[in-house]
């Protein structure tokens, strides 16, 4: 970190792979196991099971460790970039993440609105199209997530934090342009890290606000 321009530069961090991994295994086993969804039958009743469950029930902070690569990754290349160029690029990293990620997501949400209700057996969702037009999915799985049949939905609401997390980011560096210096930046981040270390403390009572808002993770 204190020589950013020596990163490889393909911007690749082939070390990350083993980690995201883990990540990704531990949301599966999460999902597999402990959402009372699956037919297990017999299954749910014998010792084995019950062992599994409390460690698959643990495999929800998978998700949080990939919010914590996905940051690492961002805030590491825009300090490379500006130690490069004295800069950041904006458009080219909203372009880069459009391209990457908008296609898939609003597939999803195109399939789940307007398609999955037709097919045979389909249901209609209660969550809020204009909501999930605007990456705020994760804030409508708050509020009605509870209420919807169509769970599949559910899983936009981590590329939701995500968006958010970034589009506020580089307004913020946009409105104020001192903190593009790195002794700045750094401080901004640790504001942004207690204000949210706040807001979990003041909602610690609400299950869905600590796992779904954007403050909390």
């Amino acid at each position: 970190m204190n020589n950013l321009t020596e990163l490889p530069s393909n911007k690749a961090f082939q070390n990350l792979n083993g980690l995201r991994f883990i990540g990704a295994l531990s949301v599966f086993i999460f999902h597999s196991f402990t959402l009372s969804r699956e037919i297990w039958g017999d299954f749910y009743t014998t010792s084995f099971y019950k062992a599994i469950f409390q460690l698959a029930s643990r495999g929800h902070y998978g998700v949080g460790l990939f919010f914590v690569l996905s940051g690492f990754l961002i805030i590491t290349l825009m300090l490379c970039e500006l130690d490069k160029s004295h800069t950041i690029n904006v458009k080219n990293f909203f372009a880069r993440r459009i391209l990457r990620i908008w296609p898939v997501y609003f597939a999803l949400v195109i399939f789940g609105f307007f398609i999955f209700p037709l097919l045979p057996f389909g249901q209609e969702t209660v969550h809020s199209l204009g909501y999930f037009s605007v990456f705020l999915s994760n804030l409508d799985e708050i509020w009605v997530g509870l209420k919807d049949s169509l769970t599949f939905l559910t899983v936009t609401w981590s590329v939701s934090v995500e968006e958010q997390f970034y589009l506020f980011l580089f307004l913020v560096l946009g409105v104020f342009p001192f903190l593009r210096k790195r002794k700045y930046i750094f401080s901004y981040l640790i504001a942004v890290i207690l204000t949210c270390l706040v807001f979990r403390i003041l909602n610690h009572s609400d299950e869905r606000v600590i796992y779904f808002h954007s403050f909390s993770v």
